[in-house]
């Protein structure tokens, strides 16, 4: 799975770059949370699972730990619902 995600590092950047749009767009009440929530909890979930390593280290190398800041809030958040 990992090779697999550095073998596709661009793809994987623009699928959480996308999250966090929605993420700072429910952080920000720009769009209805409980929409989002019912459409994406399950993408938000399982994304964040299978990337954490990945985002980690993604993290690191940028030395910014606030990098999808807002899609690890919806995944906590989410998370605690379901």
């Amino acid at each position: 799975m990992l090779q697999f995600i550095e073998e596709n590092d661009t793809a994987v950047t623009h699928v959480m770059n996308f999250l966090e749009e929605i993420g700072t767009c429910c952080h920000h009440g720009l769009a209805d949370g409980e929409m989002m929530r019912s459409e994406f909890d399950y993408v938000v979930a399982s994304v964040w699972d299978k990337l954490f390593d990945w985002i980690k280290k993604q993290r690191l190398l940028r030395r910014n730990d606030s990098i999808w800041e807002d899609t690890e809030r919806l995944y906590d958040a989410w998370k605690q619902r379901t």
